[in-house]
């Protein structure tokens, strides 16, 4: 698992790392059955407070996304599959959308927009 945080994005840390996990686990990248880092040792890594990284995996853990087994650790849920499906999709769409809003502020029209989506789908999916 490799979590990057950005200071200056004003999303709080925890919701950063959640964030990541996430997609992490949506594009296949962490499995179920994965193991997440210690909370002391996530928390060292990135250079944040323990209680930061504990706050994210509870919600991970409320969310059905990751497992903890006492002395074990915390692991990627079984569940999380089904949860990917829904997430990959919210993910994809949110970054088409921050796409269009781009676009548009850039100036171009719905048909130029397009025309660019359609040649990326064509140069991605052949």
């Amino acid at each position: 698992m490799h979590i990057k945080l950005e200071n200056d994005n004003g999303v709080p840390i925890y919701m950063q790392i959640i964030a990541q996990v996430k997609r992490q686990a949506a594009a296949g990248l962490l499995r179920p059955g994965d193991q997440l880092p210690p909370v002391r040792e996530l928390a060292l890594q990135l250079r944040i407070n323990p209680n930061t990284v504990a706050r994210a995996y509870r919600d991970l853990r409320q969310e059905g996304m990751i497992d903890s087994r006492w002395g074990d650790g915390n692991f990627i849920s079984a569940e999380a599959v089904a949860i990917n499906e829904t997430e990959k999709r919210r993910i994809v769409a949110g970054a088409v959308e921050d796409a269009i809003k781009l676009a548009a502020e850039m100036g171009l029209d719905g048909k130029e927009t397009a025309a660019l989506f359609a040649d990326y789908i064509d140069k991605h999916f052949g």
